[in-house]
């Protein structure tokens, strides 16, 4: 029987994965000390630097990953499609990054929410979290040995979300963040406008200065 770990990695299809591991030379992405460090302090366990790590990995793969590892179902054996198992066959929402790692007995599955200089939108985050319940269960410990967080990323907290107690910092009853880093440029944006330069759907574009949202 695969761990989850190497159930996670074999479902990664992402060529973008794969193209920037090749190109980095590297089969898995190394965390950084600074990311590793605010990260260990969010979920208040030390992330491991060999932690696995994916980018824009599938749901419904974590679902199906986290069954395989424990023997609820095999390859190439069919199974009786339900909602409930965590799966949506026709939806593709992803985590944004995933990191997992071993930790004694326990696996730790992180998942994080990115958002940068787009806001954050309340019906994506709600399915999302409703996804989070059937994949984890209602309490987070459908699977006793694995152990899920939520970490959002972004420049400033998200909106109030109503979320499972085990998604929320067990101190603040809040959502989990790291803020993100503003970067070094990046702060201009192509948008449509009229022959005035008005924002709207019309016949024009321009290049406009859309700052960083978060603090300078």
């Amino acid at each position: 029987m695969l761990s989850l770990l190497e159930a996670m990695q074999a479902f990664n299809r992402r060529e973008r994965h794969i193209l920037v591991g090749w190109v980095l030379d590297r089969l898995t992405f190394p965390l950084g000390h600074e990311f590793r460090d605010a990260l260990s302090k969010s979920i208040g366990v030390p992330v491991p630097a060999d932690s696995y790590v994916a980018m824009d990995y599938t749901l419904n793969w974590l679902s199906a990953a986290l069954m395989w590892s424990h023997d609820q179902v095999s390859e190439e054996a069919p199974r009786l499609y339900d909602s409930n198992d965590g799966l949506e066959l026709g939806d593709n929402s992803d985590s944004d990054l995933v990191v997992g790692f071993a930790r004694g007995a326990e696996t730790h599955v992180v998942l994080l929410e990115a958002k940068g200089y787009t806001p954050w939108g309340g019906s994506q985050l709600k399915h999302k979290t409703d996804r989070l319940r059937q994949i984890f269960g209602e309490s987070g410990n459908r699977f006793p040995d694995v152990v899920p967080y939520w970490v959002f990323v972004s420049p400033k907290v998200p909106p109030p979300l109503e979320l499972p107690q085990w998604l929320l910092e067990p101190d603040t009853d809040k959502p989990r963040h790291l803020s993100l880093p503003q970067p070094a440029s990046h702060k201009y944006a192509i948008s449509r406008c009229d022959a005035s330069g008005k924002r709207k759907d019309a016949d024009h574009w321009k290049i406009r200065y859309d700052p960083w949202p978060g603090p300078k």
